[in-house]
């Protein structure tokens, strides 16, 4: 009996030494995290939006050796980053210590099965809007990536994301020969593009999975005479089909070799003709640094 007391005694000043899970942590330690958008921002060109989620890696110097982003066993792997509509919110929550850290962003938040191939893929029907997630299938078809290196304990971290994707504008001109008004019933399509990728969310980079084969994209119309649509960055060497103009029981198909950067913005203009042999294509030169 005197034995058990004992014991318990010991337990019981234990106890009363050890600290509450909130009383572990200085909360003034607390990582803040602020995304950045140049320009444009993000796919909807009106900056997030409340119920937008953004996952976060966070990995910890040893000394002045970074540490390698790894799938587990990072500071924080795959951390979310909510937005309510006026500021940024962490869960679970991550704190400071002495050394130095990188940070990982990327958007839309995903389940990781890999940070060097994780796959992805952009939305064959960009025009679908709504869905579970809230989020159209143009914003779902964006992918933003951002890194901050070598960070210490500061009051607030802004990590400033860039566009991985390359955005393409399709603009709809009324040639000398084309009568009438621009006409409204007209779909617009991205042809021969791989849209299925990995993802490497250590370095941002985007490679085409080359085991798919290309298909076509449907572009969101934004204007009476403009489309658009997101696509994943690859090289089309050979001429093929590369932008279908539907309008009503008319089809307009042109051939062309292109390059699509990542990050960049490519506008294709299409100079409408009555006659479908003589509509001409242009495409532009590339917009370096998409929003």
């Amino acid at each position: 009996m005197k034995k058990t007391i004992l014991i318990l005694s010991a337990l019981a000043l234990a106890l009363s030494c050890a600290k509450s899970p909130v009383e572990a942590f200085d909360e003034s330690a607390e990582m803040i995290l602020s995304p950045v958008f140049p320009g444009e921002s993000k796919a909807t060109a009106a900056g997030f939006e409340s119920g937008d989620q953004i996952g976060i890696y966070i990995t910890k110097y040893n000394g002045e050796t970074p540490f390698p982003l790894q799938l587990a066993g990072n500071w924080g792997s795959n951390l979310t980053l909510s937005y309510n509509g006026t500021s940024w919110t962490l869960a679970p929550k991550v704190y400071w210590e002495d050394g130095k850290f990188d940070i990982y962003g990327y958007y839309p938040k995903m389940d990781v099965s890999s940070v060097d191939a994780q796959p992805f893929q952009v939305q064959a029907d960009q025009t679908i809007t709504g869905g579970v997630e809230g989020m159209s299938a143009y914003e779902k078809s964006d992918f933003l990536w951002a890194k901050v290196k070598g960070v210490s304990r500061t009051g607030s971290v802004p990590m400033a994301f860039q566009h991985k994707m390359c955005k393409v504008n399709v603009k709809l001109v009324k040639g000398e020969e084309y009568e009438g008004e621009s006409p409204e019933d007209v779909a617009v399509y991205v042809h021969s593009t791989v849209t299925e990728a990995r993802l490497d969310l250590s370095t941002g980079d985007v490679v085409i999975d080359n085991r798919r084969p290309a298909t076509s994209i449907r572009a969101r119309k934004t204007a009476l005479d403009k489309f658009e649509a997101i696509v994943v960055p690859q090289r089309l060497s050979n001429r093929v089909p590369l932008v279908e103009v539907v309008c009503g029981q008319v089809s307009y198909l042109f051939e062309s070799t292109v390059q699509f950067k990542s990050g960049t913005i490519h506008t294709i203009t299409l100079t409408l003709s009555d006659n479908p042999e003589k509509v001409a294509i242009d495409i532009g030169g590339q917009i370096e640094n998409w929003g």
